[in-house]
């Protein structure tokens, strides 16, 4: 996993997304959805992929919109 702690940090990223704490504050600024979402404010991601398909996305808005519980 990409954002898993030691690789994330390793990376220089430092973009940490294995747990529910870390992941909370990327949801909390945005920044998760508009980087798969790939608007251009953030860098897009998956890094060097193809863009998340549109059900996955709307999953993940629709999580997020839900108040992205810790479920």
């Amino acid at each position: 996993m990409c954002h898993a702690s030691a690789v994330a940090n390793a990376s220089g990223a430092g973009i940490v997304l294995d747990n529910y704490t870390s992941l909370k504050v990327y949801v909390t600024n945005n920044y998760l959805l508009n980087s798969i979402v790939q608007n251009g404010s953030v860098p897009a991601m998956p890094l060097n992929a193809a863009k998340l398909d549109a059900c996955t996305i709307n999953k993940i808005a629709a999580w997020i919109n839900r108040g992205a519980l810790n479920n």
